[in-house]
């Protein structure tokens, strides 16, 4: 669903082979490759949580076409929706100059 320009999933989340986690990706031919490496006291939760950045970025992608669709209204919706865009953009975007103010008319980007 995804068009981001990520290393395509289904990553996963495992006890590196020296210290910390990594989180990787099944090459094509058999095999894994490294997407990322993870150190610290909160090193397995951090590698899970990016491990499932692809499927969040997918259902937040999804949420956000049915919530446009659906042209539901109201305070909770609403906020809902700014921080969805929030996510998808922070997760996409191809520049490091970017403004993640909320405000009353969405992100600024």
């Amino acid at each position: 669903m995804s068009t981001a320009k990520h290393t395509p999933g289904n990553w996963t989340a495992r006890e590196g082979t020296t210290t910390g986690c990594e989180v990787v990706g099944k090459k094509p031919r058999g095999g894994d490759y490294v997407i990322a490496r993870c150190g610290g006291k909160d090193r397995e939760h951090n590698a899970r949580l990016i491990a499932a950045a692809p499927d969040l970025l997918d259902a937040v992608l999804l949420l956000l076409e049915e919530a446009e669709a659906s042209q539901v209204e109201g305070a909770g919706w609403d906020h809902g929706r700014i921080l969805g865009r929030k996510a998808v953009l922070k997760a996409t975007a191809e520049t490091g100059d970017v403004d993640w103010s909320i405000t009353e008319r969405g992100v600024v980007a």
